[in-house]
Protein backbone atom coordinates (compact mmCIF):
# COMPACT_ATOMS: atom_id res chain seq x y z
CA UNK A 1 0.00 0.00 0.00
CA UNK A 2 2.81 2.70 0.75
CA UNK A 3 4.03 2.05 -2.43
CA UNK A 4 1.20 2.19 -4.39
CA UNK A 5 0.74 5.72 -2.56
CA UNK A 6 3.88 7.00 -3.49
CA UNK A 7 3.43 5.97 -7.20
CA UNK A 8 0.35 7.75 -7.32
CA UNK A 9 2.05 10.66 -5.58
CA UNK A 10 4.55 10.81 -8.14
CA UNK A 11 2.44 10.72 -10.90
CA UNK A 12 0.20 13.37 -9.72
CA UNK A 13 3.75 15.49 -9.24
CA UNK A 14 4.79 15.01 -12.51
CA UNK A 15 1.51 15.47 -13.98
CA UNK A 16 1.34 18.85 -12.38
CA UNK A 17 4.98 19.60 -13.68
CA UNK A 18 4.09 18.66 -17.22
CA UNK A 19 1.05 21.22 -17.23
CA UNK A 20 2.48 24.45 -15.32
CA UNK A 21 6.61 23.78 -16.34
CA UNK A 22 7.19 24.33 -12.49
CA UNK A 23 9.35 21.29 -12.83
CA UNK A 24 13.08 21.10 -14.35
CA UNK A 25 13.57 18.56 -16.87
CA UNK A 26 16.42 17.31 -14.27
CA UNK A 27 13.65 16.58 -11.22
CA UNK A 28 11.25 15.36 -14.50
CA UNK A 29 13.93 12.83 -14.97
CA UNK A 30 14.13 12.18 -11.35
CA UNK A 31 10.47 11.51 -10.77
CA UNK A 32 10.24 9.08 -14.03
CA UNK A 33 12.42 7.11 -12.55
CA UNK A 34 10.89 7.07 -9.47
CA UNK A 35 7.83 6.16 -10.71
CA UNK A 36 9.53 3.58 -13.20
CA UNK A 37 10.73 1.91 -10.45
CA UNK A 38 7.83 1.62 -8.52
CA UNK A 39 5.76 0.59 -11.37
CA UNK A 40 8.77 -2.43 -11.72
CA UNK A 41 8.49 -3.16 -7.73
CA UNK A 42 4.61 -3.29 -8.16
CA UNK A 43 4.97 -5.69 -10.94
CA UNK A 44 6.79 -7.93 -9.04
CA UNK A 45 4.88 -7.71 -6.14
CA UNK A 46 1.80 -9.17 -8.71
CA UNK A 47 3.95 -12.36 -10.06
CA UNK A 48 5.05 -13.33 -6.57
CA UNK A 49 1.98 -13.34 -5.34
CA UNK A 50 0.82 -15.34 -8.26
CA UNK A 51 3.32 -17.87 -8.05
CA UNK A 52 2.48 -18.80 -4.24
CA UNK A 53 -1.05 -19.68 -6.11
CA UNK A 54 -1.36 -23.73 -5.75
CA UNK A 55 -2.55 -23.94 -9.54
CA UNK A 56 -0.29 -21.13 -10.66
CA UNK A 57 0.52 -21.28 -14.56
CA UNK A 58 4.43 -21.16 -15.59
CA UNK A 59 3.62 -19.98 -18.80
CA UNK A 60 1.94 -16.58 -17.57
CA UNK A 61 4.94 -15.76 -15.53
CA UNK A 62 7.59 -16.53 -17.77
CA UNK A 63 5.47 -13.98 -20.20
CA UNK A 64 5.29 -11.29 -17.49
CA UNK A 65 9.50 -11.80 -17.21
CA UNK A 66 10.04 -11.82 -20.68
CA UNK A 67 10.66 -15.25 -21.60
CA UNK A 68 7.90 -15.56 -24.25
CA UNK A 69 7.10 -14.04 -27.43
CA UNK A 70 3.79 -14.01 -28.35
CA UNK A 71 2.71 -13.87 -32.11
CA UNK A 72 -0.41 -14.64 -33.77
CA UNK A 73 0.90 -18.41 -34.32
CA UNK A 74 -1.22 -20.97 -32.77
CA UNK A 75 0.67 -21.78 -29.10
CA UNK A 76 0.89 -17.61 -28.77
CA UNK A 77 -3.53 -17.79 -29.43
CA UNK A 78 -3.96 -20.59 -26.95
CA UNK A 79 -1.59 -18.47 -24.34
CA UNK A 80 -4.04 -15.96 -24.59
CA UNK A 81 -6.98 -18.11 -24.71
CA UNK A 82 -5.89 -19.11 -21.28
CA UNK A 83 -5.66 -15.46 -19.58
CA UNK A 84 -8.84 -14.55 -21.19
CA UNK A 85 -10.95 -17.59 -20.40
CA UNK A 86 -14.43 -17.07 -18.17
CA UNK A 87 -12.71 -17.11 -14.38
CA UNK A 88 -15.26 -16.53 -11.75
CA UNK A 89 -13.15 -14.37 -10.21
CA UNK A 90 -11.11 -11.00 -11.43
CA UNK A 91 -7.25 -12.47 -11.70
CA UNK A 92 -5.03 -9.46 -12.07
CA UNK A 93 -2.15 -11.07 -13.38
CA UNK A 94 -3.95 -12.72 -16.54
CA UNK A 95 -5.38 -9.10 -17.05
CA UNK A 96 -1.66 -7.69 -17.11
CA UNK A 97 -0.46 -9.96 -19.36
CA UNK A 98 -3.17 -9.61 -21.63
CA UNK A 99 -2.89 -5.90 -21.34
CA UNK A 100 1.26 -6.29 -22.03
CA UNK A 101 -0.03 -8.14 -25.42
CA UNK A 102 -2.50 -5.63 -26.51
CA UNK A 103 0.16 -2.97 -26.04
CA UNK A 104 3.08 -4.42 -27.78
CA UNK A 105 0.92 -6.22 -30.86
CA UNK A 106 1.17 -5.08 -33.80
CA UNK A 107 0.06 -6.25 -37.63
CA UNK A 108 -1.62 -9.44 -37.27
CA UNK A 109 -1.61 -10.20 -33.84
CA UNK A 110 -3.44 -7.00 -33.32
CA UNK A 111 -6.07 -7.91 -35.63
CA UNK A 112 -7.13 -11.12 -33.52
CA UNK A 113 -7.21 -9.25 -30.31
CA UNK A 114 -10.59 -7.22 -30.56
CA UNK A 115 -12.67 -10.87 -29.69
CA UNK A 116 -10.41 -11.06 -26.74
CA UNK A 117 -10.71 -7.56 -25.51
CA UNK A 118 -14.50 -8.27 -25.81
CA UNK A 119 -14.04 -11.52 -23.35
CA UNK A 120 -12.24 -9.86 -20.87
CA UNK A 121 -14.85 -6.95 -20.41
CA UNK A 122 -17.81 -9.12 -20.78
CA UNK A 123 -16.38 -11.59 -18.23
CA UNK A 124 -15.06 -8.40 -15.79
CA UNK A 125 -16.50 -5.46 -16.62
CA UNK A 126 -16.41 -3.56 -13.71
CA UNK A 127 -12.83 -4.44 -12.84
CA UNK A 128 -12.02 -3.32 -16.58
CA UNK A 129 -13.59 0.03 -16.41
CA UNK A 130 -11.91 1.30 -12.72
CA UNK A 131 -8.52 0.38 -15.41
CA UNK A 132 -9.62 2.85 -17.48
CA UNK A 133 -10.18 5.60 -15.40
CA UNK A 134 -6.79 5.66 -15.01
CA UNK A 135 -5.05 4.36 -17.53
CA UNK A 136 -6.37 6.12 -20.96
CA UNK A 137 -4.31 4.63 -22.91
CA UNK A 138 -5.26 1.54 -22.50
CA UNK A 139 -9.23 2.57 -23.13
CA UNK A 140 -8.29 3.79 -26.35
CA UNK A 141 -6.18 0.46 -27.55
CA UNK A 142 -9.21 -1.71 -26.63
CA UNK A 143 -11.69 0.62 -28.74
CA UNK A 144 -9.89 0.84 -31.40
CA UNK A 145 -9.29 -2.96 -31.50
CA UNK A 146 -13.29 -3.12 -30.75
CA UNK A 147 -14.11 -0.99 -33.25
CA UNK A 148 -12.00 -2.80 -35.79
CA UNK A 149 -13.88 -6.52 -34.83
CA UNK A 150 -17.70 -4.98 -35.00
CA UNK A 151 -16.83 -3.17 -38.00
CA UNK A 152 -16.40 -6.72 -39.96
CA UNK A 153 -19.45 -8.10 -37.69
CA UNK A 154 -21.42 -5.20 -39.37
CA UNK A 155 -20.31 -6.56 -42.87
CA UNK A 156 -21.10 -10.19 -41.60
CA UNK A 157 -17.88 -11.86 -41.30
CA UNK A 158 -17.00 -11.77 -37.69
CA UNK A 159 -17.93 -14.70 -35.18
CA UNK A 160 -18.30 -11.99 -32.17
CA UNK A 161 -20.72 -13.04 -30.05
CA UNK A 162 -22.77 -10.03 -29.24
CA UNK A 163 -22.71 -6.71 -32.10
CA UNK A 164 -22.00 -3.30 -31.22
CA UNK A 165 -25.56 -2.19 -30.21
CA UNK A 166 -26.12 -5.52 -27.97
CA UNK A 167 -22.46 -5.09 -26.53
CA UNK A 168 -23.61 -1.47 -25.32
CA UNK A 169 -27.05 -2.83 -24.10
CA UNK A 170 -24.69 -5.39 -21.83
CA UNK A 171 -22.53 -2.58 -20.50
CA UNK A 172 -25.61 -0.33 -19.43
CA UNK A 173 -26.64 -3.25 -17.73
CA UNK A 174 -23.69 -4.11 -15.92
CA UNK A 175 -21.97 -0.63 -15.07
CA UNK A 176 -23.10 2.05 -12.77
CA UNK A 177 -24.06 4.44 -15.02
CA UNK A 178 -25.29 6.53 -11.97
CA UNK A 179 -21.39 7.29 -11.15
CA UNK A 180 -20.18 10.21 -12.88
CA UNK A 181 -17.05 8.72 -13.58
CA UNK A 182 -17.88 5.71 -15.02
CA UNK A 183 -20.69 7.14 -17.22
CA UNK A 184 -17.68 9.10 -18.58
CA UNK A 185 -15.67 6.44 -19.10
CA UNK A 186 -18.30 4.43 -20.85
CA UNK A 187 -18.88 7.35 -23.23
CA UNK A 188 -15.71 8.02 -24.21
CA UNK A 189 -14.94 4.29 -24.87
CA UNK A 190 -18.22 4.43 -26.70
CA UNK A 191 -17.21 7.11 -28.80
CA UNK A 192 -13.71 5.67 -29.22
CA UNK A 193 -15.58 2.71 -31.05
CA UNK A 194 -17.73 4.39 -32.97
CA UNK A 195 -14.94 6.16 -34.91
CA UNK A 196 -12.81 3.53 -35.27
CA UNK A 197 -15.86 1.84 -36.93
CA UNK A 198 -16.63 4.75 -39.42
CA UNK A 199 -12.70 4.60 -40.08
CA UNK A 200 -12.88 1.91 -41.50
CA UNK A 201 -15.70 2.44 -43.84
Amino acid sequence: MKNLKLLLFVIILLSCGTHNNSLTDKTKNVIQASVEKEKNLLDTILINNYRKEPNHDERVIDYCIGEINITDDKKSLKFIEFITQNEKYFVPIYFYAFNQICQKSDGSLSEVLGKYCLKVIVNHPNEVFRHFETNNKDLKLYANMLGYEFYFCIQGTSDLEMNFEQFKEYLINELNLNDKTTLDIYNQFCTETENTIKKMN
